[in-house]
């Protein structure tokens, strides 16, 4: 497979790998093959351990953000339909008293959903502090199920949690990204230096040689992208991914890709699925969806035999929450 985005690093690597394992033992003493003035295969297994890693921890990070996210929008859904009876409450309650007049012109109007943080709390930090002056002044709010002032003060103290917890995690990710990014160029120079290195070795024509794994793909016209869909399957408890088979002559496999949230990311997907030509083309996965509420976005990828790959649109599955 030839590198087609930092999800087929770690594919590309390891058949390096194997290709590099085969040439050392058929030079036999002359061997071991070194490149770039000393780099061995024992340094790129290094590398790719270490990018195995990164990947790993990528995935983490950007889990750590969706959670987060998850945990925002549940908290923000139940805060304004506090804000909303808090709202109402105070209108009744005051209806008609002068007295209470000034307490009714200072409710906060309900935010969007999609403001940003600082104005979606600003609206509940004024509703806190106008419950409050009204408790001083000698009312006492309760809404529905018992919720008092204190409550909804400790769910906006939550809300901001939620909000510090998905900065954090956006942090995290983007360093990841950067670690992972600079063991993917350390990783390309010596592939690309076997390469080159190989014909050196063997005479041309030779198994070693004709079998040299793809860096790049070959010249050539661009698979056409298949038609998919993608829903969550109630009765599986699964995401299932479908696509169409793709005619392409030079076709060798399919891959479901992914990245956690709603938004797909080519530069953080992971493959949830490598599918051979001729079988069932279908996907029941879990992958960015083990949580209930959880959104992933996917994408089918026909990858030929070229190294040229052609990806369908994003395609977004939410699994239900609990």
């Amino acid at each position: 497979m030839a590198i087609s985005g930092s999800a087929s690093y770690v594919w590309t690597t390891d058949e390096f790998l194997a290709h590099w394992s085969s040439v050392n033992a058929a030079l036999g003493p002359e061997g071991p093959l070194l490149v770039l003035g000393g780099t061995s295969y024992t340094a790129l297994s290094d590398l790719y351990s270490t990018l195995v890693a990164q990947r790993i921890e990528v995935q983490a990070t950007l889990n750590a953000r969706e959670v987060a996210r998850n945990q925002i929008n549940s908290a923000k859904t139940a805060l304004l339909a506090r804000l909303e009876q808090f709202r109402g409450r105070v209108q009744s309650t005051f209806a008609g008293q002068s007295a209470g007049a000034a307490f009714a012109g200072a409710l906060p109007v309900l935010p969007g959903f999609t403001e940003n943080e600082a104005r979606f709390l600003d609206a509940f930090d004024d509703a806190a502090n106008l419950w409050q002056r009204i408790a001083t002044a000698g009312t006492t709010l309760v809404l529905p199920g018992t919720y008092e002032m204190e409550t909804f003060q400790d769910d906006i103290a939550g809300l901001r949690a939620f909000y510090r917890a998905h900065t954090l995690a956006m942090s995290d990710f983007r360093l990841a990204l950067r670690q992972r990014d600079a063991t993917q160029d350390a990783i390309y120079p010596v592939l690309k230096a076997y390469r080159q290195a190989v014909p050196s070795y063997f005479p041309e024509g030779s198994p070693h040689v004709e079998s040299l794994p793809r860096l790049t793909p070959l010249p050539g016209s661009t698979p056409q992208p298949v038609n998919a869909s993608a829903v969550w399957d109630e009765a599986e408890e699964k995401g299932r991914i479908a696509w169409e088979a793709s005619t392409d002559p030079n076709l060798q496999n399919y891959q479901v890709r992914y990245t956690p949230g709603p938004d797909y990311d080519d530069d953080a997907d992971e493959v949830a699925a490598t599918v051979a030509p001729g079988g069932p083309l279908v996907l029941l996965t879990l992958a960015g969806l083990t949580q209930p509420g959880a959104v992933a976005s996917f994408k089918v990828f026909v990858i030929t035999s070229t190294g040229n790959i052609a990806g369908t649109p994003a395609m977004q599955i939410t699994r239900p929450p609990a």
